[in-house]
């Protein structure tokens, strides 16, 4: 008896150890590497919700011990929470009610998660239980986990059309769902949501009445005989455009859109409203203040949406239907949120068209085997790629049509060229694509040695103004002669491999040239099917190496594939364009070369769409 009484404190202990490490378990093992999925931070409905999470502060996440410790006894308290991804470099800890170990997602900021199992597998009772959920979650509004891959469904939708009074917007009473497709609803959605957000914006973009008033085309830029011999200026409008303004410029056209729609049971496609002129800022700015002042998240836009839209969410329907809008190309800006209620990459979107200016792919620039050749002329950048799930639009240009436009339209007009090669290069910055700026010395060498052939702007000193500063004005004028003097235009890239330069000189008549094999992938709506036969194409890092020279490679091109490529560009340069109206108003006698790049982008997602599949399947 007296070795048994010895024995019960140890026994005791031991049992408490026990306990101790079952409910450090989830921590205390290896995590399996990778992200269950994508979910939101400040969003957690633990009695139906399918993910969620919360925000780490410094204190819990030094360590991953400490951040594992802190997140599953967060996840213990949620109802639904079975599955924690951690990130302590992120400081994110995301709950999950299901998760496939053996799928995790490793790719770019997923790699610094770690991913636990904190709750048991559940039993098919439980899974059934869970349909069941799934199923009142799905008629509240809330979305399932169901693949976004759907299906044709069993029998089609309703379609009627819409008899609602107009409110400034092009809706024809008159017009059926039949005759015009694709149909467009707007969320309505307060301008905060349009201008940055509310309190500390610094941007010169944000709220600027000057770029409402245009449109989101920019000042308008003067146009002579003088400055552009041969332009019918009275037929054509010339703007300053800067790359921010493409979502104002779609927002715009929507609301004057001759399909555009009151009645989200007849739409074909719904355009969300929310986005950001010029770079995100840390922390996030919001459209809107939350409960007592607080900051609002992301819930707060998914909540107008649904009771625009009967209660429901995008990805209720795979969310293929819905159009996103960015205004800053480039990784660092594309992957991250741009208000505190919009973050395009959110779950919840299922799987929309998010129109970049840059299509989504791996871009590194020049090829990484330049660095093996000789490692002084290029480091190159861990960030030179641009984010996957992407669907590229061109950029605003500067040459717009209006109601007054006629033929012959700029890049149709046929007149002499004073010059054979032109080059405007501006002032690159630090995150700038590796070899970028020993391609453009390469590109300025090559002009100056080729006076009488090549004219070179440089705009490396200009200063470069908010919307509306004269300097830019001025810089875009200059460009834009330089482009309509010559018959090739030199565009490397810069920040991107995308140009709004590519832009410009082909809507001047100037034929683009390109050093980089990304530069054709861009806009493959817009141009996919004739880049080639419109474009030249000088592998950038034989310019680089001095292998190549630029100027002598052009002059060595036949006349009879330059008119081939003009008249390449003439045929269909249209579709690369933005009209100032929508394009039902122009003049019926430019026939097809009505169709503008807004119409493209819209028809280019209607067929990417879900319903598009439906109509087709149906008819």
């Amino acid at each position: 008896m007296p070795q048994r009484r010895q024995l019960l404190p140890w026994l005791l202990l031991a049992l408490r150890t026990a306990r101790c490490i079952a409910k450090l378990s989830p921590f205390a093992r290896r995590p399996v590497d990778g992200l269950c999925g994508p979910a939101d931070a400040g969003s957690n409905w633990c009695l139906r919700g399918l993910r969620g999470g919360w925000r780490l502060n410094n204190a819990s996440a030094t360590n991953w011990t400490t951040a594992a410790r802190v997140c599953v006894k967060y996840c213990r308290s949620c109802t639904r929470c079975n599955y924690v991804s951690i990130s302590v470099e992120k400081q994110l800890c995301l709950w999950y009610s299901s998760c496939d170990l053996d799928g995790l997602d490793q790719r770019g900021h997923a790699a610094t998660f770690g991913t636990l199992p904190v709750r048991t597998v559940p039993s098919q009772l439980d899974r059934r239980k869970r349909r069941t959920n799934v199923a009142l979650n799905e008629t509240l509004g809330g979305c399932t986990a169901r693949s976004t891959e759907s299906s044709l469904p069993s029998k089609p939708r309703s379609r009627r059309a819409s008899n609602g009074a107009t409110q400034r917007t092009a809706w024809n009473e008159n017009s059926s769902q039949s005759s015009c497709r694709p149909s467009l609803f707007v969320y309505s959605l307060p301008d905060s949501y349009r201008q940055g957000g509310l309190v500390g914006e610094t941007t010169d973009f944000a709220g600027n009445a000057e770029a409402m008033a245009h449109r989101g085309l920019g000042p308008r830029i003067k146009c002579t005989q003088k400055t552009f011999p041969g332009l019918d200026c009275d037929a054509v409008a010339l703007h300053a455009s800067y790359e921010s303004e493409i979502a104002d410029l779609f927002y715009q056209r929507a609301m004057g859109y001759r399909c555009l729609t009151r009645d989200v049971t007849s739409a074909d496609l719904f355009l969300v409203p929310a986005f950001r002129r010029g770079l995100p800022t840390d922390p996030l700015l919001c459209a809107e203040q939350g409960y007592r002042g607080a900051p609002s998240s992301t819930g707060a836009l998914f909540t107008r949406l649904a009771l625009q839209h009967g209660g429901r969410l995008p990805c209720n329907s795979d969310g293929t239907d819905h159009l996103l809008m960015f205004t800053v190309p480039g990784l660092e800006f594309e992957t991250r949120e741009q208000l505190c209620e919009f973050d395009p990459w959110d779950w919840r979107w299922g799987r929309p068209t998010r129109f970049a200016l840059e299509e989504g792919g791996n871009y590194s620039y020049p090829p990484l085997a330049l660095s093996r050749v000789d490692h002084r002329l290029v480091a190159p950048k861990k960030d030179a790629r641009s984010v996957s799930g992407l669907s590229s639009v061109p950029y605003s240009s500067s040459v717009h049509l209006g109601a007054r436009a006629r033929a012959p339209l700029p890049w149709q007009t046929s007149r002499p060229r004073d010059r054979l090669v032109a080059v405007v290069l501006g002032k690159r910055y630090s995150n700038s694509l590796a070899g970028t700026q020993q391609l453009r010395e390469r590109l300025g060498k090559s002009c100056r040695k080729a006076t009488g052939v090549c004219a070179f702007l440089d705009l490396t000193d200009a200063p470069k103004t908010g919307l509306g500063g004269s300097s830019s004005e001025e810089s875009m004028q200059a460009a834009l002669e330089m482009y309509w003097r010559a018959t090739f235009c030199l565009q490397p890239g810069g920040d991107t491999v995308a140009r709004k330069g590519i832009v410009d000189a082909l809507l001047m008549g100037c034929i683009p040239v390109l050093f980089h094999h990304g530069q054709r992938l861009m806009w493959p709506w817009h141009w996919g099917s004739w880049v080639e036969n419109a474009t030249v194409l000088i592998q950038d890092l034989k310019v680089i190496m001095g292998q190549v020279d630029v100027v002598s490679e052009l002059q060595a091109i036949p006349v009879a594939r330059i008119e081939h490529m003009q008249a390449t560009l003439a045929q269909h340069a249209h579709r690369m364009h933005y009209s100032a109206i929508d394009t039902a108003q122009l003049p019926a006698t430019l026939g097809s070369d009505r169709t503008d790049a807004f119409d493209v982008a819209l028809e280019g997602a209607w067929r990417r769409s879900s319903r598009y599949r439906e109509d087709v399947y149906y008819s």
